[in-house]
């Protein structure tokens, strides 16, 4: 009888260990979003994230830059897409028609900053995450008995 209930005690915590779901301490990059513990990370946090990795660190302060430049050129030529077009809505004669082919011109250029901005945001996070490997303190292989409300499992981290 007991070797029984070991046998299904030990069967049972074999199907449950797949169930069984770690934290990581890396940064995830979904839809141009980046994630770390289910949380978005906003540019100033992935900053103060990548601090004790040097390398990570100035690629994200490239990218920040690269973003400011392409937020900077954006705003100037959607300000000058938009000025003739309002003097045309509110019934001038003759708008700046030049103007806005000038705004379409900056509003170009802006892509390619924003392009390069978010390369280096996803560099930086690859420089992060394999710094974590190698800087880990967890350099060991853990075996875990753990308990859950689905049930009783094991959980090797490594």
């Amino acid at each position: 009888m007991i070797k029984k209930g070991l046998l299904f005690l030990l069967l049972l915590s074999a199907f449950n260990t797949g169930f069984c779901q770690l934290k990581s301490d890396s940064i995830i990059a979904k839809r141009g979003n980046f994630w770390y513990h289910d949380v978005t990370l906003k540019p100033t946090d992935m900053l103060r994230l990548m601090q004790p990795n040097e390398a990570a660190f100035k690629k994200m302060k490239a990218s920040r830059t690269y973003n400011g430049f392409s937020t900077v050129f954006a705003c100037a030529g959607g300000f000058l897409i938009g000025y003739p077009l309002g003097q045309a809505i509110g019934g001038k004669k003759d708008p700046e028609w030049a103007m806005l082919g000038v705004g379409v011109g900056v509003v170009g250029i802006s892509i390619p900053f924003g392009i390069i901005s978010g390369k280096k945001a996803k560099e930086a996070a690859q420089l992060y995450n394999a710094g974590l490997k190698t800087t880990s303190f967890l350099n060991k292989k853990e075996l875990m008995f753990l308990v859950s409300n689905n049930g009783v499992g094991l959980a090797l981290r490594f």
